[in-house]
């Protein structure tokens, strides 16, 4: 049923941005068609090898009917394979993503305006080869909406913007069941990983002279568990939900070093706060707040034009993880006093070579490390390397 609802939606959004357009003929319809298709390849070391198809098309038809108000549908999909879920720690073999929200904006002044949105998402994800699209045991649904406001400050003849957006939205697991409630007599934890979600973002963009720009960002999610309880020492599940805030950070630094070179630098800082704790009854061990992390990013890169034609980008990023009650186990399962830290390390290479305007041959490699000190990997790898490659065609109109 929920498959049929995200199609029906999407089509009536979609027709609806569509019939507007054609009625009023005075409007102005800007179309807007960003892709990129490859052919990928991608390895897990010492497990999984798979060929298959990457790629993402963002779509975003607007229409402006006066100086002060528009109208925009977006649509974005995108398809990847091993990629690594933090929360979870969970490596997918391939997944697709889509999104499409239905946006209005109205501007109040030359500095003032305001966006309400409608928004949806689909996610599919394949964990196993046993699993078929549409039936994977982590797809999700998001259906909610938001509104935005923001303002731009001038300065020195800049142009200084600075907005803040907030979203409400519910996620649902439609294939995911908990083992443990299959078997069990007490009416809770059906579906365990559903909540109602709520995200405030606040970020500015500021030109910090004639070369360099700074991208800034403070982004606050609260995830309301609608079906998730806490587990007491004793192993019982209480009347407590689960309750999740996530704190992101983001700089980003962007520096035109020569006539056809950019430097840029991102450096990010994540505090995942939770109050979910679990039982492990082959041990007897409680471990509260089991899911709270804090960790730290930094991704320098360099991005390089040769011929006029030809787009190289290279990018190093690392990643440093600490959970705050999370034990380490040996590979027996033994529990110890240790905290579990982990560390990324990921390299990229990128290019695209522009055979028209609108149209590039676009390509790259990367490599990610992951390594813990975290040893018991019964269900879930923690320490792995991945390479990926791909080749294919970049479309922009």
């Amino acid at each position: 049923m929920l498959h049929t609802l995200v199609k029906k939606t999407i089509w009536a959004l979609f027709f609806a941005v569509c019939i507007v357009s054609c009625a009023a003929a005075e409007m102005q319809f800007y179309p807007l068609i960003d892709a990129d298709l490859r052919a990928g390849y991608s390895s897990l070391k010492g497990g999984n090898s798979s060929w298959g198809g990457t790629g993402w098309l963002f779509a975003m038809p607007s229409l402006q009917f006066d100086d002060d108000n528009f109208l925009m549908l977006a649509y974005d999909v995108n398809m990847s394979q091993n990629e690594n879920v933090i929360e979870e720690q969970t490596i997918f073999l391939k997944r697709i993503g889509n999104f499409f929200s239905l946006i209005g904006k109205h501007k109040f002044s030359k500095n003032w305006d305001v966006k309400i949105n409608a928004d949806g998402r689909y996610n599919l994800n394949l964990e196993t080869k046993d699993e078929t699209w549409g039936n994977g045991l982590y797809d999700y649904y998001d259906f909610g909406g938001g509104a935005g406001v923001s303002y731009t400050f001038l300065k020195d003849e800049r142009e200084h913007p600075v907005s803040f957006s907030f979203k409400y939205y519910q996620r649902q697991y439609p294939n995911y069941k908990s083992l443990g409630a299959e078997t069990s007599t007490i009416d809770k934890e059906k579906k365990p990983k559903d909540f109602n979600g709520f995200n405030f973002l606040l970020k500015t963009k500021q030109e910090l002279s004639s070369r360099l720009e700074a991208d800034c960002s403070y982004n606050l999610l609260l995830k309301y568990f609608i079906d998730s309880y806490l587990r007491t020492d004793q192993g019982l599940i209480s009347d407590e939900k689960r309750m999740d805030n996530v704190h992101y950070l983001d700089l980003n630094l962007t520096h035109l070093t020569g006539e056809n070179i950019f430097l840029n630098g991102l450096l990010n800082l994540t505090y995942y706060g939770s109050n979910a704790s679990i039982y492990d009854s082959d041990y007897y061990q409680y471990v509260p707040a089991y899911y709270s992390y804090f960790s730290f990013a930094i991704a320098p890169g360099i991005n390089m034009r040769f011929f006029k034609k030809l787009n190289v980008g290279f990018n190093y990023s690392f990643l440093k993880r600490f959970y705050t009650e999370r034990p380490v186990r040996d590979t027996q399962g033994n529990y110890g006093t240790e905290k579990q830290n982990d560390t990324e390390h990921t390299v990229q290479l990128n290019y695209a070579y522009t055979i028209f305007e609108s149209f590039s041959v676009s390509g790259g490699f990367s490599y990610l490390i992951a390594r813990s000190n975290q040893k018991y990997e019964p269900v879930v790898e923690y320490s792995y390397d991945i390479f990926s490659m791909s080749l294919g065609v970049s479309f922009k109109y």
